[in-house]
């Protein structure tokens, strides 16, 4: 088995290779492919892309009206982790912030711990596994914000992040699906 960093390093010469046309056009099919699906996105934790992301505007924007609550993770200096933030408005509650990411404005509220337990999670990350494990960046921001947190976990990345076999610890969240543009793994 590879290590977290090899494995990181893998990702990253990969995720390299994509031109912008290609992010563009596998962000559209990944889009499409969640509005087809039938998993409830009432309520949804979402992402704003960052680096080579999937893009998840497209479908935001179309799903907008069905979706009763939406939060995006916002970083918070003081604690050092990220936190839920319910918005309303895409244009209007959104900032850049923490590493130049789209992020919900500092006026706004985190959403109460409580509040936070089933919905449905769009998660990112540099590396995933058919089976659902997910490798992000390496400072566990969203292992941490997901932990004790019930919803199921979507990992959203282009098919070039899929490997064989990724490392993962006591600390790492299974993802559920794993959606690419060019497939759909049912995971844990």
């Amino acid at each position: 088995m590879i290590d977290k960093a090899t494995c990181r390093s893998i990702a990253r010469k990969r995720l390299a290779r994509l031109s912008p046309v290609n992010i563009a056009d596998n962000s559209r099919t990944i889009c499409q492919t969640l509005a087809e699906s039938s998993i409830d996105f009432r309520r949804l934790v979402a992402y704003s892309s960052f680096d080579r992301e999937v893009c998840l505007e497209y479908f935001l924007n179309a799903q907008r009206a069905s979706i009763e609550q939406l939060a995006f993770p916002r970083f918070n200096r003081r604690l050092s982790r990220y936190e839920l933030v319910l918005v309303t408005d895409l244009n209007r509650d959104m900032e850049r912030a923490h590493y130049g990411i789209l992020e919900p404005k500092a006026s706004l509220s985190p959403m109460p711990e409580d509040d936070c337990q089933g919905f449905t999670w769009l998660v990112p990350g540099l590396a995933f596994s058919v089976a659902g494990v997910r490798l992000g960046r390496g400072k566990g921001y969203y292992d941490r914000l997901m932990k004790g947190r019930s919803g199921s976990k979507i990992a959203i990345a282009h098919s070039c992040q899929i490997m064989d076999q990724v490392p993962s610890d006591s600390n790492d969240i299974g993802m559920n699906q794993v959606v690419t543009e060019t497939a759909v793994y049912r995971a844990g």
